[in-house]
């Protein structure tokens, strides 16, 4: 068994790269996509599902993290499936109410002038391919970003600050990266992703289940590229 010192490196060993990323890429990703559309299919497969994967390995091959220590549990010895489905319906509501009314506000009162880079750009218009690259682009982005700035940083600050109480320093420090990481999408983008980073954190710190966020990030996504 690995020792909680050892877990804890591991997990900024693997955090660290894929929050760079996330807040790096908005430098190549429109270049990318306006250059060559298949460059900037490799690079998003790679920050989204490669890079992750090798995470999840990591992590529990060599510290023996496996996803249910990071929030991927069942509910079921929790709540009724009817729970479930009003928890889920819940979580959802609540990111929609802290991203897209704060968004739209600030988008017409701050800065309404805002010119920024969407994935929507690079969404066809139409059809089957359409619906690939909306579920492609929503799944790996519920997964990949809640894992990485809701549960995983839980259970590093509950390892480094067992006896502790961190939930301030976690909300605050794990929205100001999902704001900062949606950069490229312009300031309205980061205001909105900060929002809804705030009570995502805060949640989570209470259900400590990732599912719910996870199902919700999707359809949160689906709806914006739709």
């Amino acid at each position: 068994m690995a020792s909680a010192t050892f877990q804890r490196q591991l997990i900024l060993a693997v955090l660290f790269p894929l929050i760079a990323v996330g807040l790096l890429n908005g430098l190549w990703i429109e270049p990318l996509y306006r250059s060559n559309p298949w460059q900037f299919w490799a690079a998003d497969i790679s920050q989204f599902l490669i890079f992750p994967a090798i995470g999840v390995v990591l992590l529990g091959f060599f510290g023996a993290i496996w996803p249910r220590r990071y929030g991927f549990r069942s509910l079921r010895s929790e709540y009724s499936p009817l729970g479930i489905a009003g928890l889920f319906i819940f979580i959802a509501f609540l990111f929609w109410l802290f991203y897209n009314p704060v968004r739209d506000i600030a988008y017409q009162f701050l800065w309404p002038g805002a010119g920024t880079f969407g994935y929507g750009k690079v969404i066809p218009q139409w059809g089957v391919y359409k619906l690939i690259t909306v579920i492609y682009f929503s799944v790996t982005a519920a997964l990949v970003e809640e894992t990485v700035f809701r549960s995983l940083p839980w259970l590093y600050l509950s390892l480094r600050y067992p006896n502790e109480k961190f939930v301030g320093i976690y909300v605050v420090a794990t929205s100001v990266l999902f704001g900062a990481i949606h950069w490229e999408q312009g300031p309205h983008g980061v205001l909105a992703a900060f929002s809804m980073g705030i009570i995502a954190a805060f949640m989570y710190s209470k259900l400590l289940n990732i599912w719910p966020f996870v199902v919700a990030h999707f359809f949160a996504d689906v709806v914006a590229f739709s």
